[in-house]
């Protein structure tokens, strides 16, 4: 019965997306989905590589405090474009700097 209500709500969702007046709403949450994907692979590779007196920091870290991170163009030159979110600690943005 679950996976029929879980289908059920996928076929509804991509119906209502299709729709011309929730197209900007459809693309909104394509792309949180592909930022918070990028943001929970970039937290697992670092805390991959931590060392023991990072581990602290480590618990703190969600994927919520990762950087908003994606291939961009800044004043014509192509390159990252790293947005920080303003509510982590400067303790942490230092260290995901240096991961």
């Amino acid at each position: 019965m679950a996976a029929f209500k879980t289908y059920y709500t996928t076929v509804r969702r991509s119906f209502r997306y299709k729709q011309p007046d929730l197209a900007l709403q459809a693309e909104a949450v394509v792309n949180s989905a592909r930022s918070r994907a990028r943001r929970k692979t970039l937290l697992k590779a670092r805390q991959s590589v931590l060392a023991e007196d990072e581990v602290g920091l480590r618990k703190c870290a969600t994927i919520d405090l990762m950087s908003d991170e994606e291939d961009g163009i800044v004043g014509g030159v192509s390159g990252w474009i790293v947005r920080p979110p303003s509510c982590r600690s400067q303790e942490l943005t230092e260290l995901c700097a240096t991961l």
